[in-house]
């Protein structure tokens, strides 16, 4: 018998979280040789992936998002036992699926798929840099917002700026601590900026994150024909009200100024660019062209502080949890 921890939701926020009200844990007993499996599989998960988004998902109710995991038993000819898969998948420390389809809502890009790793890297890549976030950089600057040698491109997000000087753009990016402007200064920013204490311009692509007053202040410094990609908007998730959101007060300037506009969700361009993704950036960590920072925690109990610590700008690099040692 092994205990199977579980994360859960005690209660929905009402404002900013508090992880000691608003997550819980509990414990259950799995023997993990004989407990049915009625045609499916059973999976140990190494590492799970703490997002943004997830603020929008909080639910009384159990805890899921992307992670890895390890394929201990199998009924699912597809699934053989040992195979490490990635998907979105409860936070918990053992979950048994029917099928890979079985907690995708609905949405292919969700679906359990069998990882290669055919350069060695730590499993918990697969939740950070060859996850949904290192995804979302990648399909965002290479597809929705056409780069090109010399345009300038604002974004907050190391891998973006990385990729963006791979494509020879000039990259001006905006972080919100002096700590994390320094960091992005080392990784080839050509300008990094504090946005709580500066403005900057002229931007011709912006991936926005961030939403409220950060988007207010771009728009006033966007250059003719800018593009902007709206992947987030993480000041606004807090917000429980139409009071509290942040009304973004120049949106005229998007006419004056020809700016295109455009939501983007990254499950959206998988069909299209997933195989391209794990052609190159794979093969590009292993050489060294690309830094991944990863902000890591240890243990299920900590998806809670974790995620809290997140939402206030706390961590520097993508915050993955580590379930499973393996995973490193």
């Amino acid at each position: 018998m092994v205990r199977n921890i579980r994360a859960i939701f005690n209660k929905v926020p009402s404002g900013p979280l508090d992880h000691h009200e608003v997550f819980k844990y509990d414990e259950t007993s799995l023997d993990i040789e004989s407990v049915p499996l009625d045609g499916g599989f059973l999976v140990k998960v190494l590492a799970v992936s703490i997002d943004p988004y997830m603020r929008n998902r909080m639910r009384p109710a159990g805890i899921s998002g992307f992670a890895v995991a390890r394929v201990l038993r199998s009924e699912y000819s597809e699934m053989p036992e040992g195979a490490v898969v990635y998907g979105f998948m409860a936070y918990q420390e053992y979950v048994i699926f029917a099928s890979p389809t079985s907690s995708a809502l609905g949405m292919t890009g969700l679906n359990l798929r069998i990882l290669e790793n055919k350069y060695n890297l730590p499993w918990h890549y697969f939740v950070g840099v060859l996850g949904m976030s290192g995804q979302t950089a990648y399909f965002a600057f290479n597809y929705i917002t056409e780069p090109k040698s010399g345009t300038k491109l604002n974004f907050l997000s190391s891998l973006a700026v990385q990729y963006a000087k791979m494509l020879g753009m000039k990259v001006i990016s905006s972080c919100g601590t002096d700590e994390k402007v320094k960091l992005v200064k080392s990784l080839g920013a050509d300008h990094v900026f504090n946005y709580k204490t500066q403005n900057t311009g002229p931007i011709n692509v912006y991936l926005d994150c961030i939403g409220g007053a950060t988007l207010e202040a771009v728009l006033n410094n966007v250059a003719m024909n800018a593009r902007v990609a709206l992947c987030g908007m993480v000041s606004q998730y807090e917000n429980t009200s139409n009071e509290g959101n942040y009304g973004v007060r120049n949106l005229w300037l998007m006419n004056k100024n020809r700016v295109r506009m455009a939501g983007y969700i990254v499950t959206d361009w998988l069909a299209k660019y997933d195989e391209e993704f794990f052609r190159e950036v794979p093969r590009k960590l292993a050489a060294g062209e690309v830094t991944y920072l990863s902000h890591i925690h240890h243990g299920l109990d900590s998806v809670g502080s974790s995620m809290e610590e997140m939402l206030r700008g706390g961590n520097i690099g993508k915050s993955v949890v580590i379930l499973d040692e393996s995973a490193l």
